[in-house]
């Protein structure tokens, strides 16, 4: 008669689990926000497309148990750089994206590094969107809410 004790099982399980175990690190980033400008299409030195999005976020916090007044609102408001080189992406963009829609994005976050005009060195972080996992979706609303409402009049010109 067969028992789990004398075939010895755990081997093939230990094996098992590493194989379907999750990744020691993942780069990810979700965003759910409005477009600041009409997409920018670009086109690469090899001649291929990539499209250029400014996504607005805004964060909301109160200070006193879900109490909200004037005096403790503070919001926090940030302009993400989307770089899509996906060429399904792209053809969306193209179709309907536009100034103020709602966007979801799910992305890689890169960082680099450039010299400016007066020869700094300047770092940016953007979020890139090149796997066919990534995600790029537009969000039904309702009632539309402008990203000006959100953001600076440096970006609202």
């Amino acid at each position: 008669m067969l028992t789990t004790k004398s075939l010895n099982l755990k081997p093939l399980i230990s094996k098992l689990l590493l194989k379907f175990t999750l990744p020691k690190s993942i780069n990810k980033t979700i965003l759910l926000g409005h477009l600041a400008f009409n997409p920018e299409i670009k086109h690469a030195k090899d001649n291929s497309e990539f499209a250029i999005l400014l996504i607005i976020t805004n964060q909301i916090h109160n200070s006193k148990e879900d109490r909200l007044t004037f005096a403790e609102y503070h919001g926090l408001v940030a302009c993400h750089e989307v770089l899509v080189f996906n060429q399904d992406f792209i053809r969306q963009i193209k179709k309907s994206f536009k100034k103020d829609d709602l966007v979801y994005v799910e992305g890689s976050i890169t960082n680099s590094n450039y010299q400016d005009q007066i020869l700094q060195i300047k770092h940016t972080t953007r979020i890139e969107l090149r796997s066919p996992h990534h995600i790029l979706a537009h969000c039904p609303q309702k009632q539309h809410q402008p990203s000006s409402q959100f953001y600076n009049p440096v970006f609202n010109s």
